[in-house]
């Protein structure tokens, strides 16, 4: 079990860059087109990682033994590797997340961020994984230089992980909590991904309530297009957002009801 943490540590620090895991019943060579079929509980090429569903077993339980002996005696480094093996095979342990998060200043947070994205791509449904990645994204966001870079990459991991899965509420979820982290007007936008998932509600919904946000009060009333006038600037852009693309839906899809749901979306017509 021991050799096996090892292995799985030293495949992170000859490609910190691993981006993708799976679990698949052997763990071999012939996976990445090389020659053996020995299950070797773990191997990593090419940014990917593959773990043996029976070396997960182990490796947790041998893992999370490493972690609480390590966290008792303050150390640090063994914490962090055995936490990230502990996560790899089960992602919404909460005592491996409150470990790294109680070590955050020994953390890089781009790398972490990193690590939380790996888990994502296999774990989608993570509530953990989510939360940990909103907490550091709140903490990176801090840094104002650094902000727009940062929400133009989670964009781009929420668009990657809602094309893989259809109706993929916690990506979409997490659209939702960027938007109101962004101070630069209506740049959480996914028209793509509304053609792709047309029905699903839940996109749909977050986009309806940033309209109402965003229109502010004028939106709670009856508003004609006689009233568009009245409102703020950014509220007009948002409003005319979403009514090209109602009307292209509805080109689209001329009998899909929602459609008409974005059409008419705060009462209009």
């Amino acid at each position: 079990m021991a050799l096996l943490l090892e292995r799985l540590n030293a495949a992170f620090r000859e490609d910190p860059g691993i981006d993708e895991y799976a679990l698949v019943p052997a763990a071999c060579p012939e996976l990445f087109g090389a020659a053996g079929t020995e299950d070797l509980g773990c191997i990593a090429a090419q940014q990917k990682l593959a773990i043996s569903i029976e070396g997960a077993l182990l490796l947790y339980l041998h893992a999370y033994q490493v972690m609480q002996k390590a966290m008792a005696h303050g150390q640090v480094q063994a914490a962090l590797e055995s936490s990230r093996a502990v996560l790899l095979c089960s992602a919404d342990c909460v005592r491996a997340w409150d470990c790294r998060e109680q070590l955050l200043a020994h953390l890089d947070l781009e790398a972490e961020l990193l690590f939380s994205a790996l888990l994502l791509r296999t774990n989608h449904k993570s509530g953990e994984t989510w939360s940990q990645r909103r907490r550091l994204l709140s903490k990176a966001l801090e840094q104002e230089d650094e902000r727009q870079r940062l929400l133009s990459q989670e964009l781009a991991l929420v668009e990657e992980l809602a094309k893989r899965y259809d109706h993929h509420y916690y990506a979409w979820n997490h659209w939702a909590w960027l938007d109101r982290q962004s101070i630069e007007g209506p740049a959480m936008d996914f028209p793509e991904l509304a053609f792709t998932t047309p029905s699903h509600y839940g996109l749909f919904h977050h986009r309806l309530v940033r309209l109402q946000r965003h229109m502010g009060h004028a939106a709670k009333a009856a508003i004609t297009l006689q009233g568009m006038e009245d409102l703020q600037p950014f509220g007009v852009e948002a409003f005319t957002e979403e009514w090209n693309l109602a009307l292209k839906l509805l080109q689209t899809y001329p009998h899909l009801e929602v459609g008409m749901d974005r059409l008419f979306p705060l009462g209009f017509g």
